[in-house]
């Protein structure tokens, strides 16, 4: 088990997934999708919580 695990290549990408909505019974849903190289910097969103809660400034400085 141990030489299958360690012989396992590295990701090239992460793949994140969130959805946003009241349910498919109450309303509609819609589902974003990231995809990001494996060395990307996360650290830039090391503030971020809830976006529902970001200023309308701190949602353009983390979109640039």
């Amino acid at each position: 088990m141990y030489a299958m695990i360690k012989s396992m290549k590295q990701p090239e990408f992460i793949i994140g997934i969130d959805e946003v909505g009241r349910g498919p019974l109450a309303g509609p849903v819609y589902v974003g999708l990231v995809l990001a190289p494996q060395d990307f910097d996360f650290g830039i969103f090391s503030n971020l919580n809830d976006s529902k809660k970001m200023t309308m400034k701190q949602r353009l400085e983390i979109f640039e």
